[in-house]
């Protein structure tokens, strides 16, 4: 019987190595979902609960409440959209995986507040009104810019994302942002 906790939370899942929206378990050697029951073998990567880098940008470097508009708007979007619709599934599995990664590099990053500031400005504000027009596919546009923006800015593999595959939600808006 599997142990209550989720892969995304084990030290042994690999986002840097993932195919077909599964990420490769070191431990049993095979892709699995981020969000499947752990297994036996299962060991808590540290931080894993805080990894959210859209409320580490908010709440911690920019003096946000945790319970501010924005944040809330995000989380319903999330919850009463994106996990509601198929397509959204790997998308959201990408960021359970990488979430904390990026969480934890920018919460260390010298430029975190200039980062956050550009976060806010130039991608959380625009998926916001976006949500509010029911434009959603472009608000899931704008959340994957960010994504993969702050992934190169620091220096994790992109190739294999779901959101790098060929989807609905492929069409990028070029943003010239430039976070290095």
């Amino acid at each position: 019987m599997p142990y209550p906790w989720e892969c995304r939370d084990c030290r042994w899942l690999n986002p840097e190595d993932s195919k077909w929206g599964e990420f490769y378990c070191e431990y049993n050697h095979y892709y699995v979902k981020a969000g499947s029951p752990s297994c036996r073998h299962f060991e808590k990567v540290s931080g894993a609960e805080a990894g959210c880098y859209l409320t580490t940008a908010m709440c911690e470097i920019l003096n946000y409440d945790d319970d501010c508009i924005t944040l809330n708007i995000l989380r319903d979007f999330r919850d009463n959209y994106m996990k509601k619709n198929w397509e959204c599934l790997p998308l959201l599995n990408d960021y359970d995986v990488v979430g904390p990664i990026i969480c934890d590099r920018l919460k260390n990053d010298k430029r975190n507040v200039m980062i956050a500031h550009v976060m806010l400005t130039e991608f959380i504000i625009p998926a916001i009104d976006c949500i509010k027009n029911n434009y959603f596919d472009d608000a899931i546009c704008i959340y994957k810019d960010m994504t993969i923006k702050l992934m190169e800015h620091y220096d994790l593999d992109t190739s294999n994302l779901a959101c790098m595959k060929d989807t609905k939600f492929n069409k990028s808006r070029k943003t010239q942002i430039i976070l290095r």
